[in-house]
Formats: structure tokens, C-alpha cells, sequence
């Protein structure tokens, strides 16, 4: 369960990542990547970034580049959120989509 706070600062996070990587980081020709969510612990140390990548053969090549730059995204966050302790970011690819388009495709299965 997410407290208000919680709330508060993933919203600010994810508005402020998705600047950062829009100007600082570099990815292949016809990549796009979007941060879907961020799940801040309770005590607000860490957040987890939720990513979608399109197209999905180039989900872990866009990992990598963040993961390449995570010291550099993370100095820039701490700057830009004015919060006494800024969560450490943790890049993950967001499973749910992957899922939701496996289960259309079931489902668009069945009917045939």
C-alpha cells in the first residue's frame, strides 16, 4: 500500500527521469522508450523505474544504455528534486505489457 508521499514523490520522479533521459541519454535509431511507473519503498531510499520499450527486440540494449548512465541520471535527479533524500534508481523492464499483449493474443486465439 502506497502512502500519499509515496505517491507525491513517484509522481515527481518519473516527471523529472523522463526529461533527464529525453535530453541526456542516447538511444538506437526508431527506439522509444517510457517509464510506465515508479514504486518507491516505504522509507523512500529506493524506487524501482518501470520501463516500456518499443519495439520489444530492443528491451535490453535501452536497459543496458541506462544502466550504462544510471551514475549520470542519478546526479542529475539529485539536482533537479528537492527532497532531503532523493531514492537510488533501480532500471526495470515492465513486465506488464509483455503480459497484457500475451494474454490479447490468447484471447484473439480463442475466437478464431
Amino acid at each position: 500500500m502506497t502512502t500519499t508521499r509515496q505517491e507525491q514523490v513517484n509522481s515527481v520522479i518519473q516527471q523529472t527521469l523522463g526529461e533527464i533521459i529525453l535530453e541526456e541519454v542516447e538511444f538506437p535509431k526508431n527506439v522509444f522508450v517510457t517509464i510506465s511507473r515508479i514504486d518507491s519503498a516505504p522509507s523512500l531510499n529506493h524506487a524501482d523505474v518501470y520501463l516500456t520499450v518499443f519495439p520489444d527486440s530492443e528491451r535490453e540494449a535501452a536497459l543496458d544504455i541506462l544502466n550504462k548512465n544510471i551514475y549520470k541520471i542519478q546526479k542529475i535527479l539529485d539536482k533537479k528534486v528537492v527532497l532531503r533524500f532523493v531514492p537510488k534508481i533501480v532500471f526495470k523492464i515492465d513486465e506488464s505489457e509483455i503480459q497484457a499483449n500475451q494474454m490479447n493474443e490468447l484471447l484473439d486465439n480463442l475466437d478464431k
